[in-house]
């Protein structure tokens, strides 16, 4: 006998799948149990639910994912993972390494120079001994010369040097002054540099003027253009490496050394190789190409030509090596007794090294030269038409292209000689006139090169606005 369905059987089943389905307002139920506990269901994607909206657009988890934000944007198909790696080349990666490493050694080089000084000022002539040692490792860290390469002289002159500050505190005591004296004249400062009286009849120290010491270049040094005073110095005697500073004293020998500056000369064929291939700033004469002997000393000096160089040495000694012996005769003529050349172009070698007070010194005596001024002090210069340049061509100053505007506080910068190696620096030996008088400021090893910050021409107007502010009527 089938049994038959109780009515009430199915009333009370659909209840039941109804109470099942029943969704609660909220993730828990009365009791305090999660709904999917008591339902069966999964509550966390439900429409309204704090589960779902974690990841409706607007949330914070779904934006990192979303098109040009951090996560998602910074790897997508690749492109900004390794942005940095192809942006900077290995070459500049070792170059901002050199510039780290040198400017590590200009602040260690500064600190124990200032440690020295103090010592100094506070034992005299006692304390030379000690710092004696100090010093020579300085310029041995600086050079990169060893102790036969000359060494010994550099260590002497600075010995030399602290005898004299030495002698100068003694002399300071005696009269209950207290101040710090150089042991050279009435006129020091107590640093080494002349003081001198502005319009107003009071001393004006050039030394806390120029700031030398907080250039980007450790070494530097100011000179009067007229007299050849040394007004401010900060490392002038330690030895450093000119690059093309050096074709000053190329030009000036040259200039000396020839019977007529309208000398014609061909441009040989055989020095343009090995000029190439050690990168030398060339002015753009070609092979082959007929050239004054002026043509080639504006070459020189503005656009710092080394086939320029090269050229006048073969025309008056007959090879470079022999001009170099020339130019180091003329060296010790002028007194620049720290210096020695090994080649006329300033290219690197570790025996050619020279100090910014001897460049200001060769400097100083060049400018006496009228030839010598008005090439230095050119922006440019335009060569007549040629076989090889049938319309001529011009070149311009290194210095004046990397400065932009010559103006300075009371004045402008009239002319300078740009040198640049590697292991020299950026350098720069540059001629300003400020308030009615000529300056000579000579700077070294700026760290930097032609393809970044100019700081060696930034150093230049530094010091020249603050002489500028100082001196103003």
């Amino acid at each position: 006998m089938e049994r038959r369905e109780n009515p009430y059987d199915s009333i009370k089943k659909r209840k039941k799948e109804e109470d099942f389905v029943k969704k609660p307002t909220n993730s828990y139920g009365v009791d305090g149990k999660r709904a999917e506990e008591k339902t069966g269901t999964r509550r966390r994607y439900e429409p309204g639910d704090m589960g779902q909206n974690r990841y409706e657009p607007g949330n914070m988890r779904q934006d990192r994912y979303e098109q040009g934000n951090s996560r998602k944007g910074r790897y997508q198909d690749g492109e900004r993972r390794n942005v940095r790696r192809e942006r900077m080349t290995e070459e500049e990666r070792m170059r901002r390494r050199r510039a780290l490493r040198r400017k590590r050694e200009q602040q260690r080089r500064r600190r124990l120079i200032a440690a020295a000084a103090v010592a100094v000022l506070v034992l005299g002539g006692g304390a030379v001994g000690i710092v004696h040692y100090v010093l020579r490792d300085v310029q041995t860290a600086n050079v990169g010369l060893s102790a036969n390469s000359g060494q010994a002289g550099s260590d002497g002159t600075i010995t030399g040097s602290l005898q004299g500050n030495g002698a100068g505190n003694a002399a300071a005591s005696d009269d209950g002054s207290g101040a710090a004296g150089d042991g050279t004249d009435s006129a020091s400062d107590g640093n080494g540099t002349a003081a001198r009286p502005d319009t107003n009849g009071t001393d004006i120290s050039f030394s806390e003027i120029a700031q030398l010491d907080t250039l980007n270049s450790p070494y530097a040094i100011l000179m009067d253009a007229s007299t050849g005073e040394v007004l401010a110095e900060q490392n002038a005697d330690t030895q450093m490496y000119p690059a093309s500073m050096t074709k000053m004293l190329t030009a000036v020998t040259a200039m000396e050394s020839v019977s007529s500056l309208d000398e014609t000369v061909t441009m040989p064929y055989e020095i343009y190789a090995a000029l190439y291939e050690e990168g030398a700033s060339m002015a753009g004469f070609e092979a082959g190409e007929q050239a004054s002997v002026r043509q080639l000393l504006y070459g020189v000096i503005l656009p710092s030509g080394a086939e320029c160089c090269i050229t006048l040495a073969d025309l008056i000694d007959g090879s470079e090596s022999a001009f170099v012996q020339r130019m180091n005769e003329k060296a010790q003529e002028l007194g620049m007794s720290s210096t020695h050349f090994v080649t006329c172009t300033g290219l690197h070698d570790a025996q050619h090294y020279s100090t910014v007070r001897d460049i200001a010194v060769l400097l100083q005596y060049a400018l006496q030269s009228s030839d010598f001024r008005e090439i230095f002090t050119a922006h440019s210069y335009s060569v007549a038409p040629t076989a090889q340049h049938p319309e001529g061509f011009t070149f311009y100053s290194t210095m004046f292209q990397s400065l932009g505007d010559a103006s300075v506080t009371g004045g402008e910068i009239l002319g300078g000689k740009t040198g640049y190696t590697e292991e020299a620096g950026l350098c720069l030996a540059s001629l300003a006139q400020v308030n009615g008088r000529e300056y000579i400021l000579v700077t070294a090893g700026a760290p930097g090169s032609h393809d970044t910050e100019p700081l060696h021409t930034i150093d230049a107007k530094a010091v020249y606005n603050r002489i500028g502010e100082a001196t103003k009527n």
